[in-house]
């Protein structure tokens, strides 16, 4: 019986993982300031997402620094 070969998958280039690691810490953020809006009323969601995030420039670091709060 002859072995299955393996097709690999076009690889996706770096570039566009990191962009897409982005998006997807980007939308974690932003959901997570969102649920804090919902007990702080009047609070501007910005504001909210800078507690959030300790202002941080990095999204993936931010998401994971935001993640280690729980």
């Amino acid at each position: 019986m002859a072995k299955a070969q393996r097709v690999q998958a076009p690889e996706v280039p770096l570039e566009d993982r990191i962009l897409a690691i982005r998006a997807e810490c980007d939308a974690y953020l932003d959901r997570k300031a969102e649920e804090l809006r919902q007990s702080a009323p009047g609070v501007p969601v910005g504001v909210l997402r800078g507690i959030l995030t300790g202002n941080e420039s990095c999204q993936c670091r931010a998401a994971l620094n935001a993640m280690s709060r729980k």
